[in-house]
């Protein structure tokens, strides 16, 4: 039986998987400029310094987690509301640039 991290991680690589590799490089590329540059930041900054967005606006979830991977941030224990109308106002986590 596979376990909830096992789901997550596939969930995760699927929606990467089909997500363009130029949306992916953008998204990282910001979010390590924002490390570099704030003490902490949200997906929402992420998003307000893209060009475009991706298909599955999930993704978002798959490059935060894949810069933590990287060492690139931390999670806070700190939750915002989303800024994003189509987040209807829902938390979102803050980050910490590990620069």
């Amino acid at each position: 039986m596979k376990t909830g991290k096992t789901l997550r991680d596939e969930g995760i690589r699927l929606v990467l998987d089909n997500t363009a590799p130029s949306w992916r490089d953008e998204a990282l590329a910001v979010v390590e400029f924002l490390a570099n540059t704030r003490k902490t930041f949200t997906s929402d900054d992420v998003w307000e310094n893209l060009t475009s967005e991706p298909e599955n606006p999930a993704a978002m979830g798959g490059i935060m987690h894949t810069a933590r991977k990287l060492k690139m941030i931390s999670p806070t224990d700190t939750f915002v509301l989303t800024r994003r109308r189509a987040g209807h106002a829902r938390p979102i986590r803050v980050w910490a640039g590990l620069a």
